[in-house]
């Protein structure tokens, strides 16, 4: 698909949602974080507007996270989906799974405002509502 349509095709989706809380810069300070040791990530599920409901996902997994330079870029995550690479404003939400949420909350607190909800194992990170 020619970029020109795929964007104005982007924009209107984008413009069904209420509220846009991130930003590429916020997301990748967000990524970088869960490349971290000793917190805990496990897996993060990512939700794109394309995708009706919150069953369908694509997944990064801990050694996707941790090869961080390779896996991310300025304005998404490179080619390692399913889908193909995705830009950060297709993002809706994000799920991380952990085993520290408390010390991952305070960690993400550290870096700015998020929209977030805690868990049991996972905090979700709303990009759109």
């Amino acid at each position: 698909m020619d970029k020109e349509i795929y964007d104005r095709k982007l924009n209107l989706k984008l413009s069904e949602f209420s509220g846009h809380f991130m930003n590429d810069t916020k997301w990748r300070k967000l990524f970088h974080l869960f490349s971290t040791e000793g917190l805990g990530v496990v897996k993060v599920k990512i939700i794109s507007v394309w995708k009706d409901g919150d069953s369908s996902s694509d997944e990064l997994d801990i050694n996707q996270l941790k090869n961080f330079e390779n896996t991310f870029n300025k304005s998404g995550i490179n080619d390692v989906l399913i889908g193909g690479p995705l830009y950060f404003k297709e993002i809706k939400k994000i799920v991380v799974q952990t085993n520290a949420v408390k010390i991952l909350s305070l960690a993400i607190d550290k870096l700015g405002m998020f929209e977030k909800d805690e868990k049991l194992n996972e905090i979700i990170i709303l990009g759109y509502k």
